[in-house]
């Protein structure tokens, strides 16, 4: 990864970000500002080009590879994402576990993009030759490349292969742009020397406007066909290969979801709202554990957090007392719902979800396996949901659309979290702990994101909002205290960001952690929108959230969506 970083950094030496922002302004002769913006709005570029292009035939789509420049700022940035944590390079993946070359090995790069990973293999010994059906690409790569030194020959498709020459053939991301990925597979397998490589992958997505350039939406075809050939011809391949983790991208095929509307949104809840009055009969007081029998017996944990705090064995004891008592309510509740799935878009409103981590298991219940945040987006599609901001959710609370939050910054929301979103399109708000990011905490920067780490959030474009500076109960601070969180977590998102933020969701978000002299030290540092993290019982003048936690399988999961735990508290 280091020797990967090396390669995109300015001929006159920096970080890879300026690296990046320096080649896309000189080449095409842009300002760095205008340069971010395009990287992070190229998808929208990308469109406009596909459709100028007509690309739908043979003819248009020749047209739109020779024309199309969006894809310059889509990879070049998409790389140095890579280089913070966003998503592990496959083709690093590849020079991991190659031995470094002979003498004169010679590597082809196939749909060579702007040229990153024949840059790689070039600083790791090989003789490169970078291939592309796109002009525009073809040309800004050879620019890249001659601008560092690297030299590269170059070879414009389509265009015929010369038979067992490259010692190793790399077509990542590729295949799903050519109209006939088995007889270029085969293409590619006649160029590559007998006890060579041959690393390729598949990436299938659902047909949209926002995809169109992706040919394929399904690669069973495909697999049969290969599989078919090798048993007709009784051969099986001389060549090695290589299986990617997480090279399949058809894993996170969405289906588009239809538009509807559903009941109003809740106002904000207070004491004398009837949202406040229910606080205190759905059994989500603070504290208060889960009703034994008729007589609603409750425990009050607080003291007993009191006594445990300062002993971490007691603290363990604490804490799996604590999950179970959650697991067993939140079950209870879920299954007195009894969500049918793929019910109407009538009676649902808009809903903000809370997520800490992903695949993070320090952060205990607040934590979300990848595997059940895929589930989660796509039992929402699958039942009518649409992803939109937090403000579209309150600005019109009577559709069915969900908003993705993620609090205190955890570095996993990068790594795990952000590929699915962004592959998928889908906007999302991270809330950072400004004291953490600066490297303020106990947990190590191998749990909770650095600034570089958290700018790569908004590279990649997540919101950026306020958490806070040290993560406090805000229902136990001082007037004062709570003022200096406020207002030196917004500065410190300005200063490190550039961020203007008036967003802010509340550490540990339930009806005991937030004051009435806290939302007004809200207002004064700045602060529109508070967020909490629930919905019946949060605190007055706040934006309610739906806390969502590591138990929450389809069934919790839908039972969230549909309010059942609206009058719950962690």
């Amino acid at each position: 990864m280091a020797a990967f970083a090396d390669t995109m950094r300015p001929p006159a030496g920096g970080t890879v970000r300026e690296g990046v922002i320096d080649d896309l302004a000189r080449y095409y002769d842009l300002t760095p500002q205008q340069v971010v913006h395009r990287c992070l709005h190229w998808e929208e570029d990308s469109v406009q080009e596909w459709r100028a292009a007509s690309a739908d035939t043979p003819e248009g789509l020749t047209r739109f590879y020779n024309s199309v420049t969006s894809w310059s700022f889509d990879l070049l940035w998409y790389s140095y994402l890579q280089t913070v944590g966003f998503a592990y390079p496959k083709h690093v993946v590849v020079a991991d576990w190659l031995r470094r070359p002979q003498g004169g090995a010679r590597m082809l790069d196939f749909g060579s993009g702007v040229g990153v990973t024949a840059q790689l293999f070039a600083a790791l010994g090989y003789d490169v030759t970078l291939g592309d059906i796109s002009a525009p690409l073809l040309d800004f790569a050879q620019w890249r490349l001659e601008r560092r030194g690297v030299k590269a020959a170059y070879l414009r498709l389509p265009a015929e292969l010369p038979p067992a020459s490259y010692d190793l053939v790399i077509a990542l991301d590729t295949l799903a742009h050519v109209p006939d990925a088995g007889q270029t597979a085969r293409q590619l397998y006649a160029a590559t020397r007998p006890g060579g490589h041959l690393v390729t992958n598949f990436d299938t997505r659902r047909k949209s406007e926002r995809n169109a350039w992706h040919l394929y939406h399904d690669d069973l075809p495909l697999r049969w066909g290969h599989r078919a050939r090798r048993l007709r011809s009784g051969t099986s391949p001389r060549r090695k290969s290589l299986d990617i983790p997480g090279s399949a991208d058809h894993r996170h095929g969405l289906a588009a979801a239809p538009d509807g509307c559903h009941a109003a949104a809740g106002q904000p809840a207070g004491p004398g709202t009837a949202a406040g009055s229910a606080r205190r009969g759905q059994g989500g007081a603070r504290d208060a554990g889960p009703a034994a029998g008729k007589g609603g017996v409750s425990v009050r944990l607080q003291p007993i957090r009191d006594r445990l705090s300062g002993f971490e064995s007691a603290q363990a004891v604490y804490g799996a007392v604590r999950k179970g008592r959650t697991v067993s309510r939140r079950w209870a509740i879920g299954l007195r719902a009894r969500v049918v799935p793929g019910r109407s878009a009538a009676d649902r409103c808009g809903r903000i979800l809370a997520y800490h981590s992903i695949g993070t298991a320090h952060w205990g219940i607040n934590d979300v396996s990848p595997r059940d945040f895929e589930r989660h987006l796509q039992i929402a599609v699958d039942d009518g949901w649409s992803f939109v901001t937090p403000a579209e959710v309150l600005a019109e609370p009577n559709k069915p659309r969900l908003a993705l939050t993620f609090d205190d910054g955890v570095a996993s929301v990068l790594t795990h979290a952000l590929p699915v979103l962004r592959h998928h399109g889908i906007p999302a708000t991270a809330f950072i702990v400004t004291g953490w990011a600066d490297g303020r905490q106990q947990f190590g920067y191998e749990y909770v994101l650095d600034w570089p780490g958290v700018r790569a959030l908004l590279d990649a474009g997540m919101s950026i909002a306020s958490h806070s500076v040290t993560h406090p109960d805000f229902g136990r601070l001082s007037m004062a205290e709570a003022r200096r969180e406020l207002e030196v977590s917004r500065e410190r998102l300005h200063h490190m960001l550039g961020v203007e933020t008036d967003d802010f969701a509340i550490p540990l978000g339930q009806s005991g952690n937030w004051t009435d002299a806290a939302g007004r030290a809200a207002g004064d540092a700045g602060y529109r929108t508070v967020f909490a993290q629930a919905v019946n019982t949060r605190p007055a003048g706040t934006v309610p959230r739906t806390f969502i936690t590591r138990i929450d399988q389809p069934m919790l999961f839908r039972a969230a969506l549909a309010g059942a735990f609206d009058g719950w508290e962690e």
